[in-house]
């Protein structure tokens, strides 16, 4: 029973560090640098929200991802799909709700998610998922020859599988950024204060450092893909 309200208060602070922390930053900063940067959610997008911590010793991160998905289709859903791009990604838990969910990887590539919810999904209903995972990196380290560690991560989060009048589009070529529904992200990383995320054009970037670590705080809108490079910081940079 602890268990269950111990992860019941780590999402209410998981909501409230990356949804309100971001924007208090944004209030306090200065005139130029707000100009920048645009906090607004566009259409009625699957949201993701995602908070994940780098364990350098075992090049990983542990992700809880929570995303934000209606059912938009004219009918009850009796399952969903998520798309898992990374073959990387070990999904150990998927609650819809607060209540565990079974869930089974499927498809030719092993990249597909069927999800079985408690109860059928009413059109134009809106639900929550709760998904646990761990990103293994060490296959996205580009400078295995150098002492500087550089992960390059694309296709590393889940998402909704598209359902439409042809049904559900599960077989995605990743290759292709056309395919991918477009979502709203709201994204927190701790990263060990040696390493530092780069990130495409699109996507507001905020940190805060501490004493051992930085808190990485990114937001996108409308976009249908997050590339993110982490990268270990030279000497003179971590200082």
């Amino acid at each position: 029973m602890d268990s269950i309200y111990i992860k019941m208060i780590k999402k209410i602070i998981l909501l409230f560090i990356i949804t309100v922390l971001p924007l208090t930053i944004y209030i306090y900063m200065d005139k130029e640098v707000k100009e920048t940067l645009k906090f607004n959610i566009i259409g009625n997008n699957d949201r993701y929200i995602i908070e994940g911590e780098f364990i350098e010793k075992e090049q990983s991160i542990d992700f809880i991802q929570i995303i934000q998905y209606t059912n938009s289709s004219n009918h009850e859903l009796k399952k969903i799909y998520a798309k898992n791009k990374s073959e990387h990604a070990e999904v150990s838990s998927i609650q819809i709700n607060d209540e565990v969910s079974n869930f089974k990887i499927i498809g030719k590539d092993r990249n597909t998610i069927l999800i079985v919810p408690k109860k059928e999904i009413a059109k134009g209903e809106t639900i929550t998922l709760n998904i646990e995972y761990k990103l293994h990196l060490k296959q996205y380290n580009s400078n295995n020859n150098e002492k500087n560690k550089e992960y390059i991560l694309e296709n590393w989060y889940l998402t909704m599988a598209e359902l439409n009048q042809s049904g559900w589009q599960l077989e995605s070529d990743y290759t292709n950024s056309n395919i991918d529904k477009l979502g709203n992200y709201s994204i927190k990383i701790i990263l060990p204060v040696n390493y530092k995320i780069d990130t495409q054009e699109g996507i507001n970037n905020l940190s805060k450092t501490a004493k051992n670590n930085t808190i990485y705080y990114l937001q996108a809108s409308n976009i249908n893909k997050i590339l993110l490079k982490i990268v270990e910081k030279n000497h003179n940079e971590s200082k």
